[in-house]
């Protein structure tokens, strides 16, 4: 038996095309049981068709001077599903855009059949983040409900996002396992 936690990472797909942001992990404590189990997966309502019919090309120069950037690199072009908010799930081109000058970096989704623009990650962010030590996730995670760490009786604990919450996605949905 190990003292260390391990972690499965899995993402949807649809078609054979994966779903770039519905996404699940499984942690696994020391003795391989999973203690957590996260997961954005959609139940989709509507599939666009997986055959582009749209370039990326069409926008690129638009984007470039709008971002103040350049393409990153045509061969990491990529096709992707993205989860809407409205349930549906669009085909989007994948692409990135970068100025080391100005210290941009982006990461575009363009809908592979109408060409709008969908979503943009900015891979720079200028905070300053906060990291918890896997040993304080495990403490925290295997506490008995009385707060004490310990074998209790199983437990299978879901935690839903209230209206409060803006720190998990409205379609994350967190489980955590006791033993």
């Amino acid at each position: 038996m190990s003292n260390k936690t391990r972690v499965a990472y899995m993402k949807q797909s649809f078609n054979g095309i994966p779903v770039s942001n519905a996404v699940a992990n499984i942690v696994f404590d020391g003795a391989d049981r999973a203690f957590l189990y996260a997961s954005s997966f959609v139940n989709a309502t509507k599939i666009a068709d997986p055959n582009p019919t749209f370039s990326w090309r069409c926008v690129l120069p638009d984007l470039e001077k709008n971002l103040e950037s350049t393409l990153l690199d045509e061969k990491e072009a990529t096709l992707e599903y993205l989860a809407r908010d409205d349930g549906s799930v669009a085909l989007a081109h994948v692409i990135q855009l970068r100025n080391e000058t100005l210290g941009t970096w982006y990461e575009v989704f363009i809908d592979g059949h109408s060409g709008e623009v969908l979503s943009i990650n900015n891979f720079v962010a200028h905070a300053a983040p906060r990291r918890l030590r896997n040993v304080d996730w495990v403490k925290a995670l295997t506490a008995s409900p009385s707060g004490t760490t310990g074998p209790s009786q199983p437990v299978v604990k879901k935690v839903v996002p209230s209206s409060e919450t803006t720190s998990i996605p409205t379609n994350m949905r967190l489980f955590v396992l006791r033993t």
